[in-house]
């Protein structure tokens, strides 16, 4: 009987040592996630900046039209 009381014990504190272990990392997962997606956002930023400014008025090319480009009609049809 004493035996079955002490197995009950260790397996009460092998669950409480499993759920803290859990948590922790849970929350870590939540702190990387997080962290991931900062950089992924910080990443488009940069290219961005790399790549320059997209509208052509703040270049100063105002007058310029825009840069027109022949699409196939069976690429489009490919895509839907």
């Amino acid at each position: 009987m004493t035996f079955l009381w002490i197995l009950a014990g260790v397996s009460v504190l092998l669950a409480c040592a499993a759920l803290i272990i859990c948590r922790q990392s849970a929350a870590r997962l939540a702190q990387l996630t997080t962290m991931y997606w900062e950089l992924k956002y910080e990443q488009g930023e940069l290219k961005a900046q790399i790549k320059g400014p997209t509208d052509k008025a703040s270049s100063g090319n105002v007058g310029t039209s825009p840069l027109q480009a022949f699409v196939p009609l069976a690429d489009l049809k490919k895509r839907v």
